[in-house]
């Protein structure tokens, strides 16, 4: 069986876009002076966190055995 070929984009796509996101967490939670820069500071933070535990917490799925006789 082959692997799949997975493009740059394909495999560094999310991650590098949560990390986008946290850095302008940080800063505006630096740079910001309170009320709405706060708040988009938190949810800019809170995102990355969250899609952390969701993926941590999903049910592992089985592992399953392909037939080389199938194909």
């Amino acid at each position: 069986m082959k692997a799949r070929h997975v493009s740059a984009r394909e495999q560094w796509g999310w991650p590098v876009a949560l990390a986008g996101l946290t850095l302008f967490g940080l800063l505006s939670a630096l740079l910001g002076e309170g009320g709405l820069w706060w708040a988009l500071s938190w949810t800019a933070l809170a995102t990355p966190l969250l899609v952390s535990a969701r993926h941590v917490m999903r049910p592992s799925q089985p592992m399953t055995r392909i037939d080389d006789n199938a194909l």
